[in-house]
């Protein structure tokens, strides 16, 4: 018994062995870079730039080194992307069965710019949409080849940043010291995610720190980017005065759209804390069914909605509360349930609509809108 175990053993060795000599006399870094230029030149209309040669090791497992490289814009010199290294991990077996199996991907360094024109066009939409999405082929020709199909495993991107600017509105959003980590990507990825950064927003001048956690649900193809189970911190300042937040959701969704975006949350619950200017908010929570809104159509949506709120204002405390059964509002209409608000200024309240009771305490019962 002992005999055939070494025997197979050993077989599987030579096997591996022959295969790794194989792979390693048949792999030419130049020609494997040609190949990509080409296929992303076609593919996307794009230059991409190699500052190196990739490299081949095979052991303690195979892998593929990419050395610094640049991706340009369409049609243009202009950096659209660019990382100072990556390192693809492949598994041995499947290949033997033709399959490409990708067990962890990592990429340093990866810098990114979303640019949206004045025209609503995107300087990312032929990624999500190829010039060519299948070869072109004349009558007689031999069908194109096939590729291998490629399966990616767990994804690293550490030390990178994003950045997005808006033409329009002239604002930009700024992330960086990145780090993502996801435990599968492909075209429709469903897979625990989680992110860490810094995030810059301009002209407001905010800088803080983001964490989120949760079971990334995003579609590409439908420009989706969606989570589950999300659990999110942000702490820093906004124009010089501190913000923390806290929040969690069962869904998050943003779908981007030619003319505009869509955002959703669903069974969602916030924190926060902050101050700005003479207003200072010590505890503050909103809970709520569902809110969404449409920057295209200019709409707003929410169900079972509280809000509650404590702090100082002007130097003298405070403490408000809402609810929201149901409300719609869509251009000019707007519909809905009666909605509550109550605040108490610790003192006696001005005359306005509703009641007022001797402590300050003052209830307002908004009528259905029409």
């Amino acid at each position: 018994m002992k005999v055939r175990f070494a025997l197979a053993a050993a077989l599987v060795l030579a096997l591996l062995g022959a295969a790794a000599a194989l792979m390693s006399k048949r792999f030419d870094p130049d020609e494997s870079a040609i190949a990509l230029r080409e296929y992303v030149r076609d593919r996307y209309g794009r230059d991409l730039q190699l500052e190196g040669p990739l490299r081949l090791r095979l052991w303690p497992v195979l892998s593929i080194s990419v050395p610094r490289t640049r991706l340009s814009e369409t049609g243009s010199d202009d950096e659209a992307a660019r990382f100072d290294s990556a390192v693809a991990e492949v598994s041995w077996l499947p290949l033997l069965r033709g399959r490409v199996i990708v067990e962890r991907l990592r990429i340093n360094g990866l810098h990114a710019r979303v640019l949206r024109r004045a025209d609503g066009s995107r300087n990312v939409d032929n990624l999500v949409d190829p010039l060519a999405s299948t070869p072109d082929t004349a009558p007689g020709d031999d069908p194109p080849a096939r590729p291998a199909r490629v399966e990616i495993g767990r994804v690293e991107i550490l030390g990178s940043s994003i950045e997005y600017l808006d033409q329009a509105s002239g604002r930009s959003i700024w992330m960086d010291d990145i780090e993502l980590n996801l435990d599968e990507l492909a075209s429709r990825m469903v897979t625990p995610a989680s992110l860490r950064g810094r995030l810059v927003i301009g002209p407001e001048g905010a800088s803080v720190l983001v964490r989120i956690a949760g079971t990334l649900d995003t579609d590409p193809a439908r420009r989706t980017i969606g989570m589950r189970g999300v659990e999110a911190t942000a702490r820093g300042f906004i124009e010089a005065q501190s913000l923390d937040i806290n929040a969690r959701a069962r869904r998050a969704a943003l779908r981007l759209e030619d003319s505009g975006w869509n955002a959703r949350l669903e069974s969602f619950a916030l924190g926060l804390k902050g101050a700005k200017s003479n207003v200072t908010l010590d505890t503050g929570h909103i809970r709520g069914a569902s809110i969404e809104f449409d920057s295209s159509r200019l709409s707003f949506s929410a169900a079972s909605v509280e809000a509650t709120a404590r702090g100082k204002a002007l130097g003298l405390p405070f403490e408000a509360a809402a609810a929201i059964p149901e409300l719609s509002i869509a251009d000019a209409a707007s519909r809905g349930k009666a909605a509550e608000a109550a605040a108490d200024d610790g003192s006696r309240c001005v005359s306005a609509p509703g009641s007022t009771s001797g402590n300050g305490h003052r209830r307002l019962a908004l009528n259905r809108l029409a």
